[in-house]
């Protein structure tokens, strides 16, 4: 007598493993994305087919049983205290902010992009040795200019958008305000009030990561490229994993004047000049 083997004579619910392998293609592809990603990728693929979606456990066993589950990243303890909110409609809201980069000789760089609160779209990503006023207000005027203008702008209070922490108006304000933008900025040391920008530049840093440009013209193509992957590829977990792009509306393209409007600050009694 010998132990028979368990193992049924068939297993209808197994995977097809021309399905499986294609999961773990789109993974080899997309090595950052989790497993409720890669479950988005492959509903596209599948898409008008009429094969059935697979689970995102099944997804996670699929990566975990080929070698190529990412590791998934520790995320922050939630808190009761914070508020979330989301613009009604596209335009309605901006938010705008700079962060810096590495250029592949440790060179640092600056990017100032500007995001759709509504549907997180990226509608500016503008690079530059460095962060400044103008630069900000050129990105604000190229985003207007190619997807109309926003009723309002949030950023944080950093001097190159706001000099209000100095009791006067800075060049930026001075555009918006004329304008007809109205001004939003969040509570110091509080960037929870631009989160969802904020959390696009850990995705935006991964990208740098992965596609380490060697000049800042270099630098602008990549930029370009990824806002093209962010809006129109990315699934986005707070979008039901659709992408920023099928939520987002443009307004009418503007023209908007790249000099300050008014004059600048005035010179106090008596100073040199």
């Amino acid at each position: 007598l010998a132990p028979r083997s368990r193992r049924p004579l068939s297993s209808p619910g197994q995977l097809d493993p021309v399905l499986e392998d294609l999961i773990v293609a789109l993974a080899k592809e997309r090595p950052r994305y989790g497993p409720d990603k890669i479950r988005a990728l492959l509903a596209r693929e599948l898409a008008g087919t009429g094969t059935r979606v697979p689970a995102k456990s099944t997804v996670q066993q699929v990566l975990a049983r080929r070698g190529v589950a990412r590791e998934p990243r520790p995320r922050p303890p939630a808190r009761d205290s914070w508020q979330f909110f989301r613009r009604a409609h596209p335009n309605e809201l901006w938010q705008i902010d700079a962060t810096a980069h590495l250029l592949a000789n440790g060179q640092l760089f600056w990017v100032i992009d500007v995001l759709d609160d509504h549907s997180r779209y990226l509608v500016a990503a503008r690079v530059a040795a460095t962060a400044t006023a103008e630069l900000a207000w050129r990105t604000v005027a190229g985003a207007v200019a190619e997807h109309g203008m926003p009723a309002g702008l949030l950023s944080d209070n950093g001097l190159i958008f706001t000099g209000r922490s100095l009791g006067r108006e800075v060049t930026f304000e001075r555009q918006a305000r004329a304008a007809g933008i109205k001004l939003a900025h969040g509570r110091a040391y509080h960037p929870q009030t631009q989160g969802k920008i904020e959390r696009q530049h850990r995705t935006q840093n991964d990208w740098i990561t992965d596609h380490r440009p060697a000049s800042l013209a270099a630098a602008q193509d990549e930029l370009d490229a990824y806002r093209h992957d962010y809006n129109h590829l990315r699934p986005h977990q707070a979008l039901g994993q659709e992408t920023p792009a099928s939520a987002y509306v443009s307004g009418t393209p503007v023209i908007l004047p790249l000099t300050d409007l008014e004059p600048a600050d005035t010179f106090p009694p008596g100073c040199l000049m």
